[in-house]
């Protein structure tokens, strides 16, 4: 075997590894759900757009989503961190992407706040 192709079958494999390869197939973004035009996001209590309807605007914090958030809308051009936790408190996170809808989350949210959950931007700590 060359040297040539020992070193493209290593960079390959290395790339698999490291989760830099294309996927087999693409992740399909989910549809938007009936939330109005603001400047934040809309949460709902129940999957797929039900249940009770929370409009959150931008520059809001809320540290007791109650009920808490199963299905979101992103509609601004930053992410929003969402927490199971009330009050930013230890445990699943979750950053919603900007623009992002979510018809059935991974997490019950429970506080929420503008911005990445990690990195230089997370707020969850800040009063």
């Amino acid at each position: 075997m060359s040297r040539t192709v020992r070193r493209l079958l290593c960079s390959a494999a290395m790339a698999g590894a490291l989760g830099l390869a294309v996927p087999g197939g693409s992740a399909v973004a989910d549809e938007p759900l009936d939330c109005p035009r603001i400047a934040g996001i809309c949460v709902w209590s129940e999957p797929e757009g039900e249940g009770e309807l929370r409009l959150v605007f931008r520059g809001e914090r809320v540290e007791l989503l109650d009920p808490p958030g199963l299905s979101v809308q992103n509609q601004t051009e930053i992410p929003w961190c969402l927490h199971e936790a009330a009050e930013f408190g230890d445990g699943p996170r979750r950053t919603l992407a900007a623009g992002e809808t979510v018809r059935e989350l991974e997490i019950k949210v429970q506080s929420l706040y503008e911005g990445s959950c990690y990195g230089p931007t997370d707020q969850g700590a800040a009063g």
